[in-house]
């Protein structure tokens, strides 16, 4: 895939304003890597993009890592909270929720177009609800 600039990526951008990263909600749901190499980002929901700090937790959290853009100006997108190394997803029995568990809280993710939208992995199993419990809420999307 060709490398891209932000603005190529979103349609009407006020970066030009701007003096510094800003977020891009635009943009939530993409996989974006620099040019240069380095770590993948998810942006999230509030436009700000997370650091996947290692593979394995890569691999804890999405699909595949076929469509990661490569991006030219990453360092104009706000930076929010890297992954915790070790993230996964889960999902308690008797619950269609999955919860996004990073950074010693749970995240509910209770769409289906919202898993898909950001290339989550659907658990494979459930655990015993009562432990999810336990994991302090945030809210994903």
């Amino acid at each position: 895939m060709n490398a891209k600039k932000v603005s190529d990526l979103v349609s009407n951008l006020d970066a030009a304003a701007t003096n510094g990263p800003i977020p891009y909600p635009a943009l939530a749901g993409w996989r974006l890597k620099s040019v240069n190499g380095g770590l993948t980002y998810l942006v999230n929901p509030q436009g700000y993009r997370q650091a996947i700090l290692d593979d394995t937790t890569y691999a804890n959290l999405f699909t595949t890592s076929e469509g990661i853009v490569p991006v030219l100006d990453i360092d104009s997108i706000a930076e929010g909270p890297s992954f915790t190394p070790g993230s996964i997803l889960a999902r308690g029995d008797n619950n269609a929720t999955v919860y996004l568990i990073t950074d010693g809280k749970r995240w509910g993710i209770s769409s289906v177009a919202v898993m898909t939208q950001y290339h989550f992995k659907f658990p494979d199993s459930t655990v015993p609800m009562i432990l999810l419990d336990f994991i302090p809420n945030a809210f994903w999307a």
